[in-house]
């Protein structure tokens, strides 16, 4: 008995030894990057390389920009820009179902009032609307 419970003892502080060996040589290397062979560069030499990248002639054109800010990140295209025609001051009790019912052209509910979110300046998500403020209600 007395054998077996030395030897768990030995394998655990065998354990523990190599833990602290291995957490040891990690601080090393992180604190001494040399040391370990790697090659650090200060915060000068990285800024210097990237001053030194200069842009080509496409990403220079007002053309590729466009283009760069019409696609996101997906590489689908932005949903259109649309500009007010018809501004609409909320009354006390005003709803979005109820204001998409009396302006929507379409049986599109749902689309009407999403646009209108983004075109008024509204969040995606902004449900509420407050006495007074100015929402768009027809654009093009």
């Amino acid at each position: 008995m007395g054998d077996r419970q030395s030897g768990f003892i030995n394998s655990a502080s065998a354990s523990i030894l190599l833990l602290l060996l291995l957490s040891g040589g990690l601080y090393l290397v992180a604190m001494n990057p040399p040391l370990a062979g790697f090659a650090v560069q200060s915060e000068t030499q990285v800024a210097a390389q990237f001053k030194s990248i200069k842009p080509t002639k496409e990403q220079n054109s007002a053309a590729s920009q466009d283009s760069l800010l019409e696609n996101n990140v997906w590489g689908q295209t932005s949903p259109p820009k649309y500009a007010c025609l018809i501004w609409y001051e909320v009354r006390k009790g005003d709803t979005e179902w109820d204001l998409s019912a009396k302006y929507a052209a379409s049986d599109d509910r749902w689309k009407w009032i999403n646009t209108m979110r983004r075109v008024s300046g509204k969040s995606e998500t902004d449900e509420k609307f407050v006495a007074g403020e100015k929402i768009c209600i027809e654009w093009n």
